[in-house]
């Protein structure tokens, strides 16, 4: 073998163990990387609320040829903070009763997918992210194990133009069953919550406040001690 023939036959190992270790390090990196924790507050501004109905409604219509309108919210099941001199958002302890669009285009709002007296799971997501598509097959196990105890709602960080309705129905079509819930998200979870991670994830307690977050991929233990621990409450 020739001078040069070795040195390429070299250079081509050398790449491939280069991948070989990158790849087996981010899979490590994933399994057991920490879990990024926060202590989640609401943010609620009436004007941003507003902007983001709207843009619901928009997204709403767009997904469906129907004429129905937004559905009064319940006032018995939210508390929205009014805004202050300075228009600054104020912080509520219970999640609002914000309308939402389903992923066949019907209207609702989250008290109405979810129940008070029962813990939720809130899982914004995105379908070309990652570690999303990584971790929703223990999310939606998850949810299938605890049914009927805890509320699991799926939001997708919807824009248009990176995450579009073909590439939800995709992503829906290759991880959902047909329990799941998942909404169309114009940008509800990234304000309320201060999160522009993906994914991010939201437990709220029995009364509707958030009592734990996450930022970022978690693993299935995690997830389900997070939520034993709702229940014990």
């Amino acid at each position: 073998m020739d001078k040069n023939k070795k040195n390429s036959l070299i250079i081509v190992v050398v790449i491939l163990l280069v991948f070989v270790f990158a790849y087996l390090g981010y899979d490590q990196l994933s399994k057991n990387g920490p879990n990024t924790s926060y202590a989640p507050q609401i943010n609620i501004n009436e004007e941003k609320i507003s902007s983001l109905e709207q843009e619901s409604k928009s997204i709403s219509q767009s997904t469906t040829n129907s004429d129905n309108n937004t559905e009064s919210q319940n006032s018995d099941t939210q508390q929205v903070a009014a805004n202050d001199d300075n228009g600054e958002a104020e912080v509520s302890n219970i999640m609002p009763d914000i309308p939402l669009t389903l992923i066949n285009g019907e209207e609702t709002t989250f008290w109405k997918l979810a129940e008070l007296g029962k813990p939720v799971v809130i899982n914004s997501f995105a379908s070309w992210c990652p570690p999303c598509k990584q971790e929703m097959p223990e999310f939606i196990e998850a949810s299938e194990e605890y049914k009927g105890r805890v509320t699991f709602i799926f939001f997708d960080s919807f824009d248009g133009e990176r995450e579009t309705k073909e590439a939800l129905d995709a992503f829906a079509k290759e991880y959902f069953n047909d329990d799941t819930i998942c909404v169309i998200d114009p940008g509800y979870i990234s304000y309320l919550f201060k999160s522009n991670s993906l994914p991010t994830t939201i437990l709220l307690n029995k009364k509707g406040e958030p009592v734990n977050g996450f930022q970022g991929m978690i693993q299935k233990e995690t997830l389900v001690n997070a939520i034993e621990q709702l229940l014990s409450e």
